[in-house]
């Protein structure tokens, strides 16, 4: 689930980084929709359209198919019945010997009902022992004794069904033969010859006229329209084709419904649709009156869509070329409305950079042009206030890095001069009180030179000469080490940054010892570009409260904290550490580590 949602989310994320893409996404989901829309209800309401169409047109085609069949079958009914009430025919099938005349006249007339229907193949008139003794069509040319009985057999059939109906027609399945005596399906119509005039009417006859398969095949493939619909004429008994686009297919169940006469009952439409080998299908159905035959048209469904299909392709492919070239012009429309807005993001990652003095173009007199101008104007005002801002702070550094050096000058005076004071009175000590002076008088012409800075080789000079007073005043309670990187001695530093150290670590560490301590300063490389100064005494450390209070003032130090901060501890230190700020920044300054009874170690990191 996580990793699915990672999956999403990237797109997401690469999308809401820029507005450009949200336009484009927004375009392209506008157009996506509208697309789709229109397609679909394009494709929707045409394949409803279609199907509609289709349903109506098969069922009026299988209505007038099967009134066409039906309107030849009723002639031949009606003929049928017009030889069954001739007085004629009825003497003639008591006795065929004595009416040679009429014999000629009902075979021609037999022969003429042929010719005006299409689909009559043969006509046979039987006697009462099943012997034929009229006859037209087809019947009267058997050139193979199998063909003759098989056919004698199927009239054998046909007689018994109509002397079954006692004198009333029936149309039934039937078969014809070829002269390879191969069976072939159509329909029948047979019917018993009775005897009218007498008491009993008995049957005195049988008449059987049967369709032609060839006609019937015609008749079935030419309700084919575009190769759409196959047609089939059914027993809605049992569902099986009595005929079919292909004589393959005859004898076979047409679908799964095997009694079509229950199921015509449960459908108040004459059509319905089907799964078949995975699609749709579309049968429509119509039943001929007085028999059991039905004919059934069946079309699948992406048939008759194939139209709509092509169509729905093209559209798709119109869709597709249209989408494309409408990304390319909102693409193109996108970039006229944005540029402007990416030269403005860019001015605007350059000043997070800490560049003002830059500028947009105005490309446009528009809202976005406004914006651009009005950022133009911003950036001049605030760059113009930068550089006034930088002006006054570096004359606030400069005020601010004088009044720690006149604060640090009067507090070494006072401690020197209350050395010498409490050597005077001490017999033989005027030369110690003359290296004294002379000392002071080199510290003194070192500070007034009027230069803020000078070198490391110059300082630690400095801070030898601070010792040797110190060390006058401490005898053998103070000793000292200095150990330098020659590399580092023409290094450029502030003037006076390790006496008020150094003074700290002798006031507040070897002082307060019975025993004294030594000092340790030690000037090392960091890397190419900084250095740092070690100042590590053994004397008394630090407490834990001060030691905190110590590191929180050099932490926390602004342009008051120095002076609001020799309630706590030394002023030198925190002088350092603000000009060190002052000078170079935050990552420069004095750091203290302290451990009671052990001693300090105070560290200054320097910029080369």
């Amino acid at each position: 689930m996580n990793i699915f949602i990672k999956w999403i989310s990237t797109p997401i994320d690469y999308v809401k980084r820029s507005f450009y893409r949200k336009m484009l996404l927004s375009f392209f989901t506008i157009i996506i929709i509208t697309v789709l829309s229109l397609g679909i209800n394009f494709y929707v309401q045409t394949s409803a359209d279609i199907k509609k169409n289709a349903i109506s047109n098969m069922e009026r085609l299988v209505d007038q198919s099967v009134q066409t069949m039906e309107s030849h079958m009723d002639y031949t009914n009606k003929e049928t019945w017009n030889l069954f009430r001739d007085t004629d025919l009825q003497s003639l099938m008591k006795d065929y010997s004595k009416n040679p005349e009429k014999m000629s006249y009902f075979t021609f007339r037999l022969i003429d009902l042929a010719s005006n229907n299409p689909f009559i193949d043969a006509i046979v008139v039987r006697d009462s022992n099943g012997i034929s003794r009229l006859a037209a069509g087809s019947y009267r040319y058997f050139i193979s004794p199998s063909q003759l009985a098989s056919s004698e057999k199927e009239l054998d059939r046909l007689r018994e069904i109509a002397v079954q109906n006692d004198g009333k027609g029936a149309w039934v399945l039937s078969h014809t033969y070829d002269p390879k005596n191969q069976p072939y399906r159509t329909i029948a119509y047979t019917q018993a010859l009775k005897d009218v005039f007498g008491d009993l009417q008995p049957i005195i006859g049988m008449l059987t006229i049967q369709f032609s398969n060839e006609k019937l095949q015609e008749w079935i493939k030419s309700l084919k329209s575009n190769d759409q619909a196959d047609f089939y004429l059914i027993n809605k008994k049992d569902g099986t084709i009595v005929l079919g686009p292909d004589r393959a297919s005859e004898g076979k169940p047409l679908l799964n419904e095997q009694n079509f006469s229950e199921f015509e009952k449960t459908r108040p439409e004459p059509y319905f649709f089907i799964n078949e080998n995975n699609s749709q299908t579309l049968i429509v159905y119509k039943s001929f009156m007085n028999s059991d035959w039905m004919l059934v048209g069946k079309v699948p469904v992406n048939v008759l869509l194939a139209r709509v299909n092509s169509v729905a392709k093209r559209t798709i492919l119109i869709g597709l070329i249209a989408l494309f070239g409408t990304m390319l012009f909102a693409s193109f429309l996108s970039s006229r409305v944005l540029n402007p807005i990416k030269s403005l993001r860019k001015g605007m990652k350059q000043m997070e950079t800490g560049n003002y003095n830059i500028s947009v173009p105005v490309e446009t007199k528009d809202e976005i042009g406004y914006f651009c101008q009005s950022f133009n104007q911003m950036t001049h005002r605030i760059n113009h206030l930068v550089v006034q801002v930088y002006e006054t702070e570096l004359l606030k550094k400069d005020a601010e890095i004088k009044a720690l050096q006149s604060q640090m000058n009067p507090h070494f005076l006072y401690n020197t001069l209350g050395t010498i004071e409490s050597l005077a009175p001490v017999q033989g000590e005027g030369q110690m009180i003359s290296v004294m002076c002379r000392s002071l008088a080199k510290m003194l012409r070192y500070n007034i030179n009027g230069a803020s800075f000078s070198t490391l080789g110059e300082e630690i000079e400095q801070l030898e000469v601070y010792l040797s007073i110190q060390k006058i005043r401490y005898e053998t309670r103070l000793e000292y080490t200095i150990l330098v990187d020659p590399a580092l001695t023409k290094m450029r530093i502030p003037k006076l940054l390790f006496q008020p150290i150094v003074e700290n670590s002798i006031i507040h560490g070897i002082e307060r010892s019975r025993k004294g301590g030594t000092i340790q300063i030690e000037a090392v490389s960091v890397d190419e570009q900084d250095a740092i100064i070690k100042v590590t005494d053994n004397g008394v450390g630090m407490d834990p409260d001060k030691l905190k209070a110590l590191q929180l003032s050099l932490n926390t130090w602004s342009a008051s904290s120095y002076s609001a901060s020799n309630q706590h501890t030394s002023i030198g230190m925190v002088n350092v550490q603000a000009r060190l700020k002052l000078l170079y920044g935050e990552q420069y300054g004095v750091a203290v580590e302290s451990v009671f009874g052990e001693g300090t170690q105070v560290t200054i990191r320097l910029m080369k």
